[in-house]
């Protein structure tokens, strides 16, 4: 008898209700810089007041004890770019599978550790290098993107997933592929930002891995219900992958 193949396709996921709800929140932030900027003309990104009194200067929070830019740079999708799309998308495609199997708390959780992670690795760097002691981060799309892709590889550890049908393999080494590619452009541009979502990636990676091996992180060895939205059809000489909704 033939033995049974089982494969995720990464394509097109429906939206989660809390994923919807984050992208929502994320979306507006983003256009509210987009009014800002638009109205107020500042002239530079650092004199918009919501960046001004919510970026992460490592200075500021250090010699001025304003702790909170430690989590609010990680709210901040600048105006100047479409970063703020990028959240969106990004809670659409991986926060919508990982809302699957932990809920919002798959989500959340993450990002924050991965917002004070990639906030301790620049404070660290400001200690040693006074370009990063004085620069300016933020970034709600980096610091989500490197958390959830972190944690989604984890989930989909061991699944054969299929990148839009163009390539099968496991679910570690696509997240691999793109946390690679994360790397590079943060060693790269080596900007504030850049360097604070490397730091992210590489503290939630430490600590998803931690509660893995105490069990308290899925490693993606569970199998989905019949009404989850990932199915394999058999029937035939061959399994037949396909999206279910």
């Amino acid at each position: 008898m033939a033995k049974e193949q089982r494969a995720v396709v990464f394509t097109l996921p429906p939206f989660g209700p809390w994923s919807k709800r984050l992208a929502i929140v994320a979306g507006a932030l983003w256009l509210v810089h987009l009014v800002l900027w638009f109205v107020a003309r500042p002239g530079a990104i650092e004199l918009l007041p919501t960046i001004r009194w919510g970026g992460l200067i490592p200075a500021k929070v250090t010699s001025d004890f304003q702790v909170w830019r430690v989590l609010t740079y990680a709210c901040l999708d600048a105006p100047t770019s479409f970063d703020g799309l990028w959240s969106v998308i990004t809670l659409w495609l991986m926060g919508s599978q990982i809302e699957q199997r932990e809920g919002v708390r798959g989500i959340v959780i993450p990002w924050l550790v991965g917002a004070l992670g990639g906030a301790a690795a620049l404070l660290a760097l400001s200690g040693v290098a006074s370009d990063y002691k004085f620069g300016l981060a933020m970034g709600l799309s980096p610091i989500l993107f490197n958390a959830l892709i972190v944690k989604w590889g984890f989930l989909y550890a061991r699944e054969r997933v299929s990148f839009f049908g163009l390539a099968e393999m496991d679910g570690r080494v696509l997240a691999g592929v793109f946390a690679l590619i994360g790397v590079i452009n943060a060693l790269t541009s080596r900007t504030p930002t850049a360097m604070a979502s490397l730091g992210a990636m590489i503290v939630v990676f430490g600590w998803v891995g931690a509660m893995q091996r105490r069990g308290g992180g899925g490693g993606g060895t569970r199998k989905r219900g019949g009404s989850g939205t990932f199915k394999v059809i058999q029937g035939g000489k061959k399994d037949e992958k396909k999206w279910v909704n």
